[in-house]
């Protein structure tokens, strides 16, 4: 089915460029690179992503991404997606935006606050060939549609997002279930999840920003309960140079089970070093209350961005946490990793 997809994204992409007046492409070239010195949980050799954009015109583009498999074996296909603005072809009175293809879907999908996205607690963002249909109903609300049509896979959410500077909420009904005897939720029930974000200079260089998501799940649980976590984060910024947030888990069972501290610094100009720390509140749940740390040092050289870092956990470690910069090393207990990304958009 994969192949079948990129065989006709290409043939699409070529038609799109042949056709249109003005395109634009933009790209990304990754490569990663980590080592697990315990040799238990990750050893990966250099990998390589492409990610292509194509601007067809105001009110279409193509974006088609491929990742290496392994060392030369060559490179699957992980995502094509066309998005059409169907208020602009229509000429509509509110604006209507289509997204298809194979991608990622994601309910709360604003800006995170801290570095490891540690508040993001919803769990039903999947990756399927499906559809996702914005409406801008007023410059402040909007609504959103998700459904998917893999064989293997039901997936639909309803919801409204709202915008009332400088706070952004978003609400939504959300059903994952598998066809193939994996089922994700109850058919019949699913989750209710919902996102709050805030951001806003407070004061001449100090910028605060503040997240919060929850996700009720409305199928009963062996106690009878419906079953809920949520994740909160607070960060402070000052003069873009140094950054200082926290975010909170907690559930049913444990209303304040872990905290994500994290911090980073640019000294000079290019160059950000990153601290990030997992904490086990609960001691029913977590035998270490220092669950695990990432430190990372960014330079932008050029128009390259790389990334140096080491990633520990402890060996009794339940939640290990890892920024989008390691995001593509394994996360398991006792795990000492050193890993490098580097990120060239063209």
């Amino acid at each position: 089915m994969r192949k079948l997809i990129v065989l006709v994204s290409a043939l699409l992409l070529v038609s799109m460029v042949a056709i249109a007046s003005d395109v634009t492409l933009s790209g990304e070239v990754e490569q990663k690179w980590a080592q697990d010195f315990n040799a238990k949980a990750y050893t990966e050799n250099p990998q390589v992503e492409v990610k292509l954009d194509a601007v067809v015109d105001d009110n279409a583009s193509l974006y088609i991404e491929f990742e290496e498999a392994a060392p030369n074996i060559g490179f699957n296909f992980d995502k094509a997606h066309f998005t059409l603005d169907l208020g602009g072809i229509f000429d509509l009175p509110v604006g209507v935006t289509l997204r298809t293809g194979w991608d990622e879907y994601d309910q709360f999908d604003a800006v995170k606050v801290t570095f490891g996205e540690y508040e993001d607690i919803i769990g039903s963002d999947t990756q399927t060939w499906g559809h996702e249909v914005n409406i801008a109903a007023t410059e402040q609300v909007a609504l959103r549609v998700l459904w998917g049509n893999d064989p293997g896979l039901e997936y639909y959410s309803a919801g409204v997002a709202v915008t009332y500077d400088p706070v952004y909420v978003e609400v939504s009904y959300v059903n994952i279930s598998s066809a193939i005897g994996v089922v994700t939720e109850d058919a019949a029930k699913g989750d209710i999840e919902a996102g709050v974000e805030f951001m806003q200079e407070v004061a001449d260089g100090i910028d605060v920003a503040a997240a919060a998501t929850l996700d009720f799940d409305l199928e009963e649980d062996t106690t009878g309960d419906s079953h809920w976590a949520y994740g909160a984060a607070l960060q402070g910024t000052y003069n873009d140079m140094v950054t200082v947030g926290a975010a909170l888990r907690g559930e049913q069972d444990s209303e304040a089970s872990s905290l994500q501290v994290d911090i980073s610094a640019t000294p000079v100009e290019n160059v950000t070093v990153f601290l990030v720390a997992g904490l086990g509140l609960d001691s029913d749940i977590y035998a270490d209350a220092f669950e695990s740390f990432e430190g990372s040092v960014m330079f932008m050289l050029g128009p390259s961005t790389w990334y140096a870092g080491l990633l520990w956990s402890a060996d009794t470690a339940v939640n290990v946490i890892a920024s989008e910069k390691a995001d593509f090393v394994a996360e398991v207990p006792d795990m000492m990793a050193i890993f490098m990304r580097a990120e060239l958009k063209y």
